[in-house]
């Protein structure tokens, strides 16, 4: 997914991010993605306090179909494929 980078101090008064988890060291892959929205109470640039606001399961669906397209049409050498914890 590609976006514009959030600037702290412009007046928008939402904010997501995503967290994805890769479950397995070897394929097939699990993939846990969680994709959450944040709230500003306020149009204050220099409030920083945001409160939980939505999950969404639709654009966690949409980052999981692009990883998974990346995936299928890298057979070998993936990024995924070549990293080792240990």
């Amino acid at each position: 997914m590609s976006g514009k980078r959030w600037d702290p101090l412009s007046t928008e008064r939402e904010r997501a991010w995503a967290s994805v988890t890769i479950l397995g060291d070897r394929r097939p892959y699990r993939l846990e993605i969680l994709v959450s929205s944040e709230v500003r109470e306020t149009k204050d640039p220099l409030d920083l306090d945001f409160k939980p606001y939505r999950r969404s399961k639709k654009w966690g669906r949409r980052i999981s179909e692009r990883i998974v397209d990346y995936l299928k049409n890298k057979k070998k050498n993936s990024i995924f494929d070549d990293f080792r914890a240990f």
